[in-house]
């Protein structure tokens, strides 16, 4: 399953703005928190943002698991979302993170499952406290053929006589010997 986020749309949606003054700052977190969450649950997430001052082309860039896209010049992403749609039309393999009206009909036309912001991030953190909640599965052969490790006491070190003067790590241990004793 492919999840195509509607950026913006998702941040604002969800409150996710913590600063509020600096929009570069609450993109930022917003990516690194999807980035997280698609790392653990291992899905494919392709977050678009709005670029409307870029002067060139659009960018595309990942950030570990999740692609990210900055649409071009006089592009929005809600145009970049429905160029997309058209190319997976009939695709039951991905899905629409937005809470805007128009786009998800233009979604739900081409064929595209949709979700809201607030459905999509409960989802993720559902399966995410599964996933962490799930044993780890081992044989229970392997586990008593495991023997227990032998435990030895710490070998205190006997010196002979001072060190040269020019080894410092020896003169650092004999002070915090003497200084620094529990």
């Amino acid at each position: 399953m492919c999840y195509l986020i509607d950026g913006y749309n998702l941040l604002f949606q969800l409150a996710w703005d913590r600063h509020a003054e600096d929009l570069e700052k609450s993109r930022l977190f917003l990516i690194k928190e999807l980035d997280r969450l698609a790392s653990i649950l291992h899905i494919e997430l392709i977050i678009v943002f709005d670029a409307p001052l870029q002067t060139d082309e659009m960018r595309r860039a990942h950030f570990n698991s999740l692609e990210i896209v900055f649409t071009g010049y006089g592009e929005t992403a809600d145009d970049y979302l429905i160029h997309k749609f058209e190319e997976l039309k009939n695709s039951q393999q991905f899905t629409l993170v937005s809470a805007d009206k128009k786009l998800g009909q233009k979604a739900k036309h081409a064929g595209l499952k949709i979700m809201t912001p607030h459905a999509f991030i409960s989802l993720l953190r559902k399966k995410v406290l599964k996933k962490k909640q799930k044993p780890e599965k081992m044989p229970l052969k392997k586990v008593a053929e495991e023997k227990p490790k032998e435990i030895k006491p710490p070998v205190k070190k006997v010196r002979k006589g001072l060190p040269p003067l020019s080894d410092f790590k020896a003169w650092q241990e004999i002070f915090e010997e003497r200084f620094y004793k529990d």
